[in-house]
């Protein structure tokens, strides 16, 4: 028996017309409905030696669309594509290969009509119709695509709270049914009535750090807006350093004067002052060191001692946000003046080792008494504290210092400015007790 005629007496066992299998190409139906996309034809039946000639091929039978093989036979004296005739008797090369037939795997539980996917020319293609019962059901249409707000149409994206949602909602309960515990209620008023103290003149209080990025402008922002927020008096935040320090983007004020313009001016009222001064929605006034959020002149010991003695008549808290370095003459006059210290730091045990040696150096050049009147803050930047934090908190509290500890926020890790209702809950606990710290030291001299 020749090689693949068992294909053939099988396909005859189950009842295929034997027209059905002798032609190597089946024309198309002229109705297009009628057509399936598995029209594809069966290979040419082998015959004997000798025998050239083929039963011509008859109408297609559905029957036979089931069996598609991978790749349609193709007779030597037969082209591919109807009409053209082969240069040459012998297989063409590699780079001669015709394209293969088109084949589309369809599935066999959503069969439709040729017409919509082949619709006629000019005819645009048919609606979709009822799914096949047994056909599963398709993705629906694609969502339209979400447009960005325009210019000036809805507002941007607010900074993220400071506290994930479940523990401010836990926080929101308790104050609503009353079961704060007893020892929050307790620190809670403590602060409260050691931030109200009166004082004997206006509090000078400079914030400083070894080296910029450590958290000072944001330390100095937050124990401003507590202090404020106790106190029915003005509190200050003054900007100490020229190149373009942030303490007026973290308190949230556009400054459109600066301490060389109040110190040019010479008010002689606080009317004239505050024309100087910005408001921060959390309370405190600042003053800037450069117009505008520009990059203003070198800012002197000199002019800034004048400008500071201005506002002091008119405030009793005076938050110095200092550069970056203690060595410098304007970093060494305002703590010469200064009624308390706030050394901020990183929560590192680097950033531990440089602040004990700042506090080495202020004791070797005339600032020791400053010492006694010192608050240490570690800042952590991160979400993962990875450093010693426990390690580098003892190494700092060896000389007798107080040592507060200011963890991760998510909204102060933005950079911007601070809204009071959005920092995390630890945040607000950690700026109090460094308020308390420092304004109490600064009551201990005159």
């Amino acid at each position: 028996m020749p090689q693949g005629d068992w294909q053939y007496d099988v396909l005859r066992e189950l009842g295929v017309p034997e027209q059905g299998l002798t032609g190597p190409t089946l024309p198309r139906m002229a109705d297009p409905a009628a057509q399936t996309r598995l029209d594809l034809p069966l290979p040419p039946r082998p015959t004997s030696p000798g025998t050239a000639a083929q039963a011509p091929a008859g109408p297609h039978d559905h029957a036979t669309s089931w069996y598609a093989p991978a790749e349609p036979a193709v007779h030597p004296l037969t082209d591919w594509h109807a009409g053209h005739t082969p240069v040459q008797d012998s297989p063409p090369g590699p780079a001669e290969q015709p394209p293969p037939a088109e084949q589309t795997v369809v599935d066999p539980t959503e069969r439709a009509p040729a017409a919509q996917f082949y619709p006629q020319a000019g005819q645009a293609p048919a609606a979709p119709g009822p799914p096949h019962p047994g056909a599963q059901a398709g993705p629906g249409p694609l969502p339209a695509p979400v447009q960005p707000p325009a210019p000036g149409g809805e507002p941007a994206a607010r900074t993220p709270y400071g506290d994930p949602l479940m523990r401010r909602v836990g926080r929101s309960v308790k104050r609503a049914v009353g079961t704060s515990g007893a020892a929050d209620v307790r620190e809670l008023g403590e602060v409260a009535e050691r931030l109200r103290r009166a004082v004997p003149s206006c509090r000078r209080i400079a914030v400083t750090s070894i080296r910029g990025g450590a958290g000072k402008s944001t330390v100095t922002a937050l124990v401003a807006s507590v202090l404020a927020g106790h106190r029915d008096d003005r509190v200050l935040g003054l900007d100490a350093d020229s190149g373009l320090g942030s303490l007026p983007l973290r308190l949230g004020v556009a400054a459109e004067r600066s301490v060389h313009d109040l110190a040019g001016a010479q008010p002689r009222a606080w009317e004239e002052a505050a024309g100087y001064l910005a408001r921060s929605p959390n309370g405190p006034w600042v003053l800037a060191a450069g117009a505008g959020g520009r990059l203003g002149d070198e800012l002197d010991l000199g002019t800034f001692q004048t400008a500071a003695g201005l506002l002091s008549r008119y405030a009793s808290i005076a938050m110095i946000d200092c550069a970056a370095g203690v060595n410098a003459r304007l970093q060494r006059g305002i703590l010469a003046d200064a009624h308390a210290q706030i050394l901020v730091t990183p929560g590192t045990v680097d950033g531990a080792l440089s602040a004990r040696g700042a506090l080495d150096w202020f004791g070797r050049n005339g600032l020791g008494p400053l010492l006694g009147r010192t608050v240490v803050v570690l800042v952590t930047h991160t979400p993962h504290i990875d450093a010693d934090l426990d390690g580098a908190r003892r190494l700092l509290a060896e000389g007798g210092l107080p040592v507060q500890h200011l963890p991760y926020d998510r909204h102060l890790a933005v950079g911007a400015a601070i809204e009071e209702g959005r920092t995390a809950g630890t945040t607000r606990t950690a700026a109090a007790r460094i308020a308390v710290e420092a304004f109490s030291r600064s009551l201990e001299t005159a």
